[in-house]
């Protein structure tokens, strides 16, 4: 399996809550931040793909090579910066 490099996404996350709000309360939230590290799997048009886990030999017995596991997909709207980490 090729290398792939570790990165860091800092993005704004959507979210909900069951609370009521005034209207003037609801007009200054905004998104979550987070900060998600992991596998650069792919950097789309569209998204950047990252993943937890990667296998050189599946679990799976339909795929046999080359298996990532849970992969995140974070659209480029959401994304405020990324970048490799050194180790």
């Amino acid at each position: 399996m090729k290398p792939f490099p570790v990165v860091e996404v800092k993005w704004g996350d959507a979210w909900v809550d069951t609370d009521d709000y005034t209207l003037e309360e609801a007009k200054k939230l905004t998104p979550v931040l987070r900060k998600t590290i992991g596998y650069l799997v792919a950097a789309t048009d569209d998204c950047i793909i990252l993943a937890t886990d990667l296998y050189d030999e599946s679990k799976s017995p339909m795929i046999k090579e080359n298996t990532v596991s849970t992969p995140m997909i974070i659209p480029w709207g959401m994304v405020e910066e990324w970048y490799e980490l050194t180790f």
